[in-house]
């Protein structure tokens, strides 16, 4: 919640960005699949090192699904290039 405060601190008023704590075990949430196709998609802090494989490889599907053409993912590449069979 600290680091939510500080984003929303930092950045809050620039209407093109939110900020929001889910649970990704299970893969996107239905509050994150019901919003429009993200620019960015972002993650930080060793957040992949807390899923299993198959939790892991569930995120990078429902994450391709649900952006557009023109998203970037950032750190994805290298947390899926850690799987068993992902290649780069």
């Amino acid at each position: 919640e600290e680091l939510l405060a500080q984003a929303e601190a930092c950045y809050g008023t620039n209407a093109k960005m939110c900020f929001q704590r889910e649970d990704l075990t299970d893969g996107l949430c239905e509050g994150i699949i019901r919003q429009e196709p993200f620019d960015l998609y972002f993650s930080s802090y060793g957040t992949w090192s807390h899923f299993h494989d198959e939790q892991a490889v569930k995120l990078v599907a429902d994450i391709a699904r649900h952006a557009p053409d023109r998203a970037l993912v950032r750190q994805l590449r290298a947390a899926a290039a850690s799987l068993p069979g992902v290649q780069q």
